[in-house]
């Protein structure tokens, strides 16, 4: 019932201060496109190490379907 969820209900407060901090952070820099990926380094400045497979590495490629990832 909609009293059940009320009495459920978790602030962002509540969730911000509970998340594992390595989680939160993770999953912050994911929404924000700012993981290390290969194409973020090159547009940093930042020495890019070698290929992992034959397709240019950004985020939606490790996210969605990159071999070497998903092996």
């Amino acid at each position: 019932t909609w009293k059940d969820v009320m009495n459920n209900d978790i602030t962002w407060q509540q969730l911000l201060n509970h998340l594992n901090k390595n989680l939160l952070k993770f999953h912050l820099n994911l929404t924000l496109n700012t993981l290390p990926t290969q194409d973020n380094l090159r547009r940093w400045g930042t020495e890019v190490l070698g290929e992992l497979c034959n397709h240019t590495e950004n985020l939606k490629h490790i996210l969605c379907g990159c071999s070497y990832s998903l092996n």
